[in-house]
């Protein structure tokens, strides 16, 4: 009787401690979960590469920077900051002066470092880096190695394909044989999934030194999606070739 009056202290103990600390945990996630929906909402627009409206960042980095997540939550919190931190670093090259930029590229820089510590597999945060990096140093071999990490842990992320195709473009001849034939495998995703204009604009830009390899890897995609691409070139003034597929009637027709 004695035993069993004793398990049942406990088990009233315990369940009293877990009651506190549901109480705990409540207190301590509500708060965040305010901060950290818009975040993630502002981190999906990010990775779009949508545009904000001047101030919209910063006003939810001021939010963020207000709190200091529990270890538990920390991860997604911790990747939605660094990924506003990011874009506002960019922002500020584009509009502040050198001294306020640095300052803010400085702790973007701190901020992807530590998250990449907690989520190391992320193709997005290591292609912000490389973005960032690019922007303040130009090519070289600490931003190559953002890039390649980035396809790396990420080669077929539909989700940040246009915007890393875009960037990645400029710098294929600086990397790895394995990383460009990922860049080129990627160009087709994007013409496959119906991105004409972006592909176009990428083939005839950055991607035009290499439009031969970019064009070839176009063979194992849709003839709709290929002859979509040919026409929109074709109004450019722009005659190519592409797996079998040749504009025959001039632009101006």
């Amino acid at each position: 009787m004695r035993q069993t009056f004793q398990r049942q202290n406990l088990l009233g103990g315990a369940l009293v401690l877990c009651g506190f600390g549901g109480v705990l945990w409540s207190s301590a996630a509500m708060p965040m979960f305010w901060v950290t929906a818009p975040a993630q909402e502002m981190s999906a627009r990010i990775m779009a590469d949508d545009r904000f409206k001047p101030g919209a960042l910063a006003r939810v980095l001021a939010k963020m920077d207000q709190f200091s997540p529990p270890l538990m939550l920390a991860p997604e919190f911790v990747r939605a900051k660094t990924l506003v931190e990011l874009r506002v670093a960019e922002e500020d090259m584009l509009q502040k002066k050198a001294t306020d930029a640095d300052r803010s590229v400085e702790t973007a820089e701190s901020e992807a470092k530590a998250a990449l510590s907690v989520s190391p597999s992320d193709p997005f945060l290591w292609l912000m880096l490389y973005s960032i990096d690019t922007a303040r140093n130009g090519f070289n071999s600490k931003s190559i190695g953002y890039l390649d990490a980035s396809y790396a842990f990420g080669a077929r992320e539909g989700w940040i394909a246009l915007r890393r195709n875009r960037m990645a473009l400029g710098a294929l001849q600086l990397l790895s044989i394995s990383t460009q034939k990922a860049i080129v495998s990627e160009f087709a995703s994007v013409v496959d999934a119906g991105f004409i204009e972006e592909a176009a604009a990428n083939l005839t830009t950055a991607g035009w030194l290499h439009r031969d390899a970019l064009i070839e890897g176009l063979a194992s995609i849709g003839v709709r999606e290929r002859e979509a691409l040919v026409r929109r070139l074709s109004r450019d003034g722009i005659r190519v070739t592409i797996a079998g597929f040749e504009m025959e009637e001039r632009p101006w027709r």
